[in-house]
């Protein structure tokens, strides 16, 4: 994989734009298809790396876009007559298999064997993304995060 002229860059250039794949290109003017590769217009603009940060805010959002969509979900069941249902049956696991069985007192599924309980979308943290409980502020009349102080964030479809 040498180092090309001037001129045969542009005639990759100009043989790419017109369609030609890179085997033809390098077919055509006898170099190498990793040197026709490396030289490429339409591959040099798709390289550009994103960056950790945002490739992790872009993680963050579609979390909080889950999140959502659980809590939509939730809030229909909550409402719904298959409520009372769904809490006397017993399920699988997803992380192990075993059975949740569902506690009154905390209101949630619990896993028998794994012990991970299934946070409830209230206890979700929109800021910092905590699973933990939430505690309750009378100052300030809502739920705030046991991590990072952030106010309950409550979807604006309720």
């Amino acid at each position: 994989m040498g180092k090309l002229t001037k001129t045969k860059t542009d005639e990759i250039d100009k043989l790419r734009k017109e369609g030609y794949s890179q085997k033809e290109i390098a077919e055509r003017l006898h170099i190498h298809p990793r040197t026709v590769r490396k030289y490429d217009p339409l591959r040099q603009g798709r390289s550009e790396e994103r960056s950790v940060e945002s490739r992790l805010s872009a993680l963050e959002e579609a979390i909080r876009t889950c999140w959502d969509y659980i809590d939509l979900l939730y809030w229909v069941i909550e409402r719904s007559p298959i409520a009372n249902i769904l809490e006397k049956k017993t399920y699988s696991c997803p992380r192990c298999n075993g059975k949740l069985r569902y506690d009154e007192e905390k209101a949630t599924h619990i896993c028998a064997d794994c012990g991970h309980e299934y946070p409830l979308p209230e206890h979700l943290c929109y800021c910092c993304l905590s699973q933990e409980q939430m505690d309750y502020v009378e100052e300030i009349d809502d739920w705030v995060c046991r991590k990072c102080g952030a106010k309950r964030y409550v979807p604006k479809a309720r």
